[in-house]
């Protein structure tokens, strides 16, 4: 797994890539918000490793919420420590960027599956 950061961390972001597969899927899902939190647990539940991008949020043409408002009750922090074992025993800044990570390989495979089915019949 790449190297997580030890900065604090206030937000949730994605790659170019990730802000272009979420206005993919905008027609599917309320908002980007919800998008990326599917992404994130299609990517737990598929088995994916997380992804090795390191260009994050807007400065790299990615998306970025604030992290209080992506995971307000932390329901997907929690998700990451039960599902990753080795997040059992990191800071939050860290669980927050492997967040990312996942999040990016989620929309990754999930752009990559509807080309397969272009049905929302992939996801399951």
């Amino acid at each position: 797994m790449a190297e997580l950061s030890d900065t604090v961390k206030t937000t949730t972001t994605t790659t170019s890539a990730g802000s272009l597969a979420i206005d993919m899927f905008s027609g599917w899902f309320n908002s980007g918000i919800v998008t990326a939190r599917t992404a994130f647990t299609f990517a737990l539940a598929k088995g994916l490793e997380p992804s090795s991008a390191t260009a994050f949020g807007n400065a790299h043409g990615g998306t970025t919420w604030n992290t209080a408002n992506f995971d307000p009750e932390e329901h997907i922090l929690t998700l990451l420590q039960e599902f990753v074992p080795e997040a059992q025993v990191m800071d939050k800044a860290k669980c927050y960027v492997l967040i990312e990570r996942y999040i990016d390989a989620g929309l990754a495979q999930m752009q990559k599956d509807l080309r397969q089915d272009p049905t929302p019949l992939f996801l399951l």
